[in-house]
């Protein structure tokens, strides 16, 4: 059984290489890494763990998002 904070870890590093890929490549268009990396993170940490690194960089991605944060709605929608 693996220890809370290896699996926190694993979360948190899924989350930055999700939010780093995205930044990365948002001058590319049709390409967004944030969901193979969730679905990644998905298959190898387990259902609580990849909906979190899902959510967690979609809401990063949005907030520092060059062009400017969308209002709480679209937040909510994505």
């Amino acid at each position: 059984m693996e220890s809370r904070t290896g699996l926190l870890s694993k979360i948190g590093i899924f989350i930055a290489v999700s939010v780093g890929l995205g930044f990365s490549l948002i001058g590319v268009p049709n390409v967004e890494p944030l969901s193979a990396v969730a679905f990644a993170s998905g298959y190898l940490l387990g259902l609580a763990g990849g909906m979190g690194v899902g959510g967690i960089s979609v809401l990063l991605f949005s907030l520092f998002n060059p062009l400017g944060p969308p209002i709480p709605a679209v937040i909510g929608a994505q």
